[in-house]
């Protein structure tokens, strides 16, 4: 007998790249040299999540965590019952086919977990332990923020504080932060507005702006943990506020190219959140004034969005970014 072999379908591009919702189509092969018996043949089609780590302070303690996404098992000959079928001698391929679900995260592969897909083929032999083999592929998401209605809608979040001194009450700052929808593609400006009321004695030294990326990992063994990797993306300082001055501020900042996709929809133990931070930077004797807002990064943003036609060829550099070395001392020059 000869190999069990396991072959997929490609795409245009030769590659094992498979969007949800598709079909995933292929082939198990094998050869016989004379009649044999077996119990039947059959593939899973596996998604799995997988997150570990140690603890820092005990590397003896390892969490680990799983998430089945896709089990689907199809008999390509014989079933589960215990009937044992004759297969003649030569070459014997069987075709399979199986609709991939339409909510299935993209593959990655990450510092405390990642997600994988596979098909796996059994033979079954009676009275020996299964011939079997793997093929992996990989799933990509195209995520049109389109589809899902709330990323349409403005967002818009507002905070105060009350500085006081001591006994005295120093008034109140109020910063109103809105952007124009929930969901901005890759390589997409986001327009930001800022609105200060600040009706303190405080002035706001200066105004930080960032994109951050949350990535959660959750584990179940051998207890439930979380383990947060937070990045800023992007930072860059505007202006603040002086005492008792209103202002509206208006800033865009890009979201980068190499991106990941926003998945909290599609994954409970890996997820990965981007949040516009509005940070009011205000003297070491009172506490900052923080605004965080959610938004989906996808692979199609909203239309009607002037900024999507604006960006494109644009890089990040483009947009509210500080000047290179160079490019300040030729702004100097002129």
């Amino acid at each position: 007998m000869s190999d069990l072999k396991i072959e997929l379908e490609a795409n245009n591009n030769n590659l094992l790249v498979y969007n949800p919702g598709h079909e995933l189509k292929g082939f198990v092969e094998f050869s016989l040299n004379e009649i044999t018996k077996f119990r039947g043949c059959y593939i899973v089609i596996n998604g799995i999540v997988k997150t570990n780590w140690t603890n820092p302070n005990d590397s003896s303690t390892y969490y680990q965590g799983e998430e089945i996404l896709l089990n689907t098992k199809i008999y390509l000959f014989g079933s589960d019952d215990d009937e044992i079928l004759e297969i003649p001698d030569g070459l014997h391929r069987y075709d399979f086919n199986s609709q991939l679900p339409e909510s299935l995260p993209s593959t990655i592969d990450l510092i405390y977990g990642n997600i994988s897909y596979y098909v796996e083929a059994f033979l079954e032999i009676p009275y020996e332990y299964p011939k079997e083999t793997k093929k992996c592929f990989t799933i990509k998401r195209v995520d049109d923020l389109n589809q899902i209605q709330e990323l349409r809608l403005a967002q818009k979040i507002e905070e105060r504080r009350n500085f006081h001194c001591f006994c005295c009450k120093l008034g109140v700052l109020q910063i109103t932060v809105t952007i124009p929808h929930g969901g901005f593609a890759k390589g997409q400006a986001i327009p930001i507005n800022i609105y200060y009321r600040n009706h303190s004695s405080v002035w706001v030294n200066n105004t930080i702006i960032k994109l951050r990326r949350v990535m959660t990992f959750k584990c179940q063994i051998p207890w439930e943990r979380t383990k947060i990797d937070e990045v800023t993306l992007i930072e860059i300082v505007r202006r603040g506020v002086t005492n008792h001055e209103n202002i509206n501020l208006d800033y865009n900042i890009a979201v980068p190219r190499n991106s990941v996709n926003s998945n909290a929809r599609y994954c409970k133990i890996i997820q990965i959140e981007y949040f516009v931070r509005i940070e009011g930077i205000v003297d070491q004797f009172h506490t900052n004034i923080i605004v965080d807002i959610p938004i989906e990064i996808g692979s199609i943003g909203i239309s009607g969005d002037e900024t999507l036609g604006q960006m494109q060829g644009r890089e990040i550099g483009d947009i509210d970014l500080p000047p290179t070395f160079d490019h300040a001392l030729n702004m100097a020059a002129i």
